[in-house]
């Protein structure tokens, strides 16, 4: 059977579960029990018991203290000390396919009564990630996870993971801890390892161009082997794969009837060497060796091989590419990108890129080490003692220390109490007349779980609907994030004057905090009408000379008065509603440095092939304009400019500029010429995936990529290519279909299984084909900028919308 397995002694169980649960953020706002007008503002967890339960979940239960207080008690002092209440949680412990997750089924309160949960309230998980063990690797474990259960006895409790679809979960368990003094032991099967290596293979081979005439002889295999030759055990993989009539290209313009097939083996070999014992701090090791043989050793045969339209760069390509190998232990155990090697001759001169080094080759084989440095999350709490590679596998054992209940920090900046502002004014286009409002910079509000004052994790926060402002008929609170680990709260401001003030109770997950804006100070003056008049007519039409078709876009919003970290970036939104057939919009960008001439470059540049509609979307600096420079008929376009300012939170280096962006559920992902980028909203993690492709899109709810090779539908880890042809463009119809534009014609997916169709009508809409960018709910917005991808917010009266007048052609 091919399992992961994580065994955990009785008593250090229960332990593991009160820190797990005591990570948890307030689940709900309020108790019905308690009173909806309590407002709860903390959970303290005591010792938890472990109850029978059915197969593969434990029931448990714990004493719990509720912090919670009314709004009535906070308008009359923010600091009021809460009330407390004594309770009995009872809890569901179960596992899934990412680690341990508990739920909240009831609370019961001996005076209150009793309040149940159907379904049960998902608390927290605990994942490997977490816990980082046995190693401080991030990647995901490269085989599907087909069911997880927890498996007790009276002394072991084993949370078992399946990696075969054939793998009985609840078959007995073989608590291995029966007979030792650790109290805590993981065990990779064999027969896991062997599963890994062979999907690695399947992977790189799957790589190999089409066209290559290269085909998989054999399929790949592998086992758990004990190899006499290195006396241990070790992962042995390989795969038989052929090139029909490998040497044409060279000799059958000599002889025709020199047309040979050639066949190669590739064998891999991977062994886990970690140190037996580790009797002091800088023992935890692990050394992972990689055999990677071929029989094209003969210098004729590979020359042969070598000869058809580069088959060896195909070959290294698809083995090989730019990651190479990655050997790491972390969600559990990951291989990645384990068979991407060459053959023959040429395997003794490439090396995987990463931390393997090579320290053995030949003409027909190359070995290399990698050793991995390995601790925990917590080093106090969670001890290696040791490891060992065998007949059942790899088996890494230790000891807990001192396992208490985390502790939440709590970030609210500012801290409570008194929430600066100012004015700020500007003259509205769409209004005809001059708005003034009272901005205050947004509330960051962030959690995380503390064991033993070390950070163990981010805990997402949420922001409760039982949160008040006051009074509402002047003011109200936006959520501008709502998915994010770190939340972002603004206040906004309705038609205020002097001597309004403000208090809001803001209720969150991660407690309850205070602000008051004090009674307003009187706002600047308002402009006389001669000064008015002069900015309806500068800021919203823009005329120049009659017989320049060019025109400078002003930015028309005043600087915002605060950041978070990051100077404010400035966005532009130009649309133009009609362009006609073979008209052109070249978008110009300037910037004027310090005793210095403007830089001027073209930035963008579109020609209509049919007549239809144009939108431009850019993110410059602060010190950036643009100039719009149109080649159309006079009379046409009803062009309009919008700008906002966005105020960035969080900044991820791209190392490129990016060439498409999307989201699709819970994940952004970002397309360069050289990776896609996944930042995942609900956990704040960042990956990064090698591809050559031209695009990214979603079409019928999945994710795909397309270019040159085709088009591929993503799904984790696996790539299936839903079209063969190359693909220069996307773009949608008027129905929402994705059209995929050919080298001669345009065609879609009609259904997620159905064939091809062809798109008879082109584009009447057309845009230009740089990522825009994308508003998450609450409205935080995500936008590339140069080589980066920037998460930022802005408020929502800060928009300024124009209508420019461009001058005849």
């Amino acid at each position: 059977m091919a399992f992961i397995e994580f065994e955990v002694k009785s008593p250090r169980f229960a332990e593991l579960i009160r820190l797990v649960v005591s990570t948890a953020p307030i689940p709900v706002p309020t108790l019905p029990s308690l009173g909806q007008d309590r407002l709860i503002s903390k959970i303290v967890w005591e010792d938890i018991e472990i109850l029978p339960g059915v197969p593969g979940i434990l029931t448990a239960q714990a004493p719990i203290t509720i912090s919670h207080s009314s709004i009535a008690e906070l308008r009359a002092n923010p600091k009021a000390i809460p009330q407390v209440t004594q309770g009995v949680a009872s809890l569901l412990v179960s596992a899934s396919p990412s680690g341990l997750t508990v739920a909240l089924a009831s609370v019961h309160f001996e005076a209150q009564g009793q309040d149940d949960f159907s379904p049960p309230l998902l608390l927290t998980e605990l994942t490997e990630r977490d816990l980082k063990l046995p190693g401080d690797m991030t990647a995901d474990i490269p085989v599907t996870i087909f069911g997880a259960a927890i498996i007790a006895s009276a002394e072991v409790f084993t949370v078992r993971f399946a990696t075969s679809p054939d793998d009985d979960l609840f078959a007995p368990a073989a608590n291995r801890l029966l007979d030792k003094d650790d109290e805590w032991l993981i065990c990779i099967s064999g027969n896991a390892l062997a599963e890994i290596l062979v999907t690695e293979i399947t992977k790189g081979m799957k790589k190999l161009d089409s066209d290559s005439g290269i085909a998989i002889e054999d399929e790949p295999s592998a086992s758990w082997s004990w190899v006499p030759t290195t006396g241990k055990w070790a992962a042995v993989g390989s795969v038989g794969i052929v090139k029909v009539d490998a040497c044409f290209s060279i000799f059958e313009v000599f002889d025709p009837s020199f047309a040979v097939d050639l066949s190669v083996n590739i064998n891999t070999r991977v062994t886990f060497a970690p140190n037996a014992e580790f009797r002091k701090v800088g023992d935890e090791i692990l050394k992972t060796t990689l055999t990677v043989t071929s029989d094209v050793s003969d210098w004729d045969s590979a020359r042969c091989w070598a000869g058809s339209a580069g088959v060896l760069s195909a070959i290294f390509a698809a083995l090989f590419p730019p990651l190479g190998i990655s050997v790491g232990i972390g969600s559990l155990f990951a291989i990645s990108e384990l068979i991407r090697m060459f053959v023959g001759v040429e395997i003794a001169k490439e090396s995987p890129t990463g931390n393997f080094m090579k320290v053995a080759s030949d003409i027909g084989s190359a070995t290399y080490e990698e050793t991995i440095k390995l601790k925990t999350a917590l080093p106090q709490s969670v001890l290696l003692s040791s490891a060992e590679a065998g007949a059942e596998g790899v088996v890494w054992m230790g000891k807990f220390g001192f396992l208490p209940p985390a502790e939440h920090l709590s970030e609210f900046t500012p801290d409570g109490g008194r929430l600066e502002g100012t004015w700020q004014g500007h003259y509205s286009c769409s209004q005809h007349r001059w708005e003034q409002n009272f901005l205050t910079p947004s509330i960051r509000v962030a959690d995380s779980a503390v064991v033993i004052g070390q950070r163990f994790k981010t805990v997402p926060v949420k922001i409760f609907d039982t949160s008040q402002i006051e009074p509402a008929s002047h003011w109200r609170y936006e959520v501008l994030t709502t998915v994010e680990a770190i939340q972002y709260v603004g206040v906004v401001s309705i038609d205020v004057s002097q001597g309004d003030e403000c208090r809001l109770f803001l209720h969150t997950s991660a407690g309850i905090c205070c602000f008051d804006i004090p009674p307003l100070q009187a706002p600047p003056p308002v402009p006389n009408e001669l000064d008015l008049g002069i900015m309806a007519v500068v800021n919203c039409r823009l005329y120049q000379e009659i017989f320049t078709p060019r025109v400078k876009l002003g930015w028309l919003i005043d600087p915002p008065p605060f950041h978070y970290g990051y100077p404010p970036l400035r966005q532009w939104l130009l649309t133009i509603e009609h362009l006609p057939d073979g008209a052109s919009a070249v978008l110009h960008e300037h910037e004027r440095a310090d005793n210095a001439r403007p830089r001027q470059r073209q930035v963008s540049r579109v020609v209509a092939e049919r007549a239809g509609a144009l939108w431009i979307e850019r993110v410059t600096n602060d010190k950036t304009e643009l100039d719009l420079e149109l080649k159309m008929p006079s009379g046409e376009g009803g062009i309009r400019l919008a700008q906002r300012w966005l105020l960035p939170l969080r900044i991820i280096d791209l190392g490129a500029p990016a060439t498409a962006l999307t989201r699709v559920n819970q994940s952004v992902f970002t397309l360069t010429r050289e990776q896609l980028v996944e930042v995942n909203l609900s956990s704040n993690d960042t990956s990064f995936s090698p591809t050559r492709q031209r695009g990214l899109a979603v079409d019928l709810g999945r994710l795909v990529l397309w270019g040159d090779e085709g088009v591929y539908e993503l799904d984790g880890l696996r790539a299936r290519q839903l079209i063969s042809k190359p693909v220069l463009a996307v773009y949608r119809d008027q129905e929402g279909r994705l059209i995929y534009i050919g080298r001669s014609k345009a065609f879609y997916i009609d259904g997620r299984t159905a064939p091809l169709r062809e798109q008879k009508e082109t584009p009447s809409a057309i845009h230009e084909f740089l990522p825009a960018s994308l508003t998450l709910d609450g409205g935080q917005i995500v936008a590339p900028w140069g080589q980066q991808l920037i998460f930022a917010t802005s408020s929502v009266t800060n928009i300024q919308v124009d209508r420019i007048q461009m001058p005849n052609a």
